[in-house]
């Protein structure tokens, strides 16, 4: 081999090195890159064409929101004296008498619920009563716990009359936590 061969060798391996493998990289990265593109393309494409099945899933959502919201107290200056009205309304409906009533916490508990104590008394089936109306009513209060005992008065008359105590959790949502709630979901349907 003469020397003449040996530069167009040497030529032909620095182009290689320097022009040819450096712009195939760059072609390899631009392939890549249009892939990674191509790929965000085609799921931003099934979004759009999902859009109705947000839309759907959103106003379900919103439904079962205002569901829920419906079946709870609304924690504001009002609630107390409300469920007060409430549970003594429902007491005096099943001829059950009150001999006390009062809050166990002025403050919510764990900011989800109040928590309400009553004592009263009347005919065991009148309480079942109660306590099955409870149970269904809506919003919904709890009964955690309760206790009965025969009356004293019902031992000496010889009555059926008995003394209960009842300890109520009323779950309540708090104002801001609707605003909330409200604001997020309609934020959601404008940006689809």
């Amino acid at each position: 081999m003469n020397q003449r061969h040996l530069l167009i060798l040497m030529a032909a391996l620095l182009l290689i090195k320097f022009v040819i493998q450096p712009f195939l990289s760059w072609q390899i990265d631009q392939v890549d890159h249009l892939k990674l593109l191509n790929a965000r393309f085609v799921k931003q494409q099934a979004l759009v064409d999902s859009e109705s099945e947000f839309l759907a899933m959103t106003e379900s959502l919103q439904q079962n929101i205002e569901q829920v919201v419906s079946q709870l107290h609304v924690a504001d200056r009002n609630t107390k004296l409300q469920v007060e009205k409430d549970v003594e309304q429902s007491l005096a409906k099943h001829n059950l008498s009150i001999s006390g009533f009062n809050w166990r916490s002025n403050e919510l508990v764990n900011q989800n619920f109040y928590q309400l104590s009553v004592e009263f008394s009347g005919r065991l089936e009148d309480i079942y009563r109660w306590q099955l109306a409870l149970s269904k009513s809506t919003p919904i209060v709890d009964m955690p716990d309760w206790g009965l005992r025969k009356s004293r008065r019902s031992r000496a008359a010889n009555s059926q009359t008995y003394d209960a105590k009842a300890n109520l959790d009323i779950p309540v949502l708090l104002d801001n936590f609707i605003v909330n709630i409200d604001a997020n979901v309609a934020g959601e349907n404008n940006e689809i």
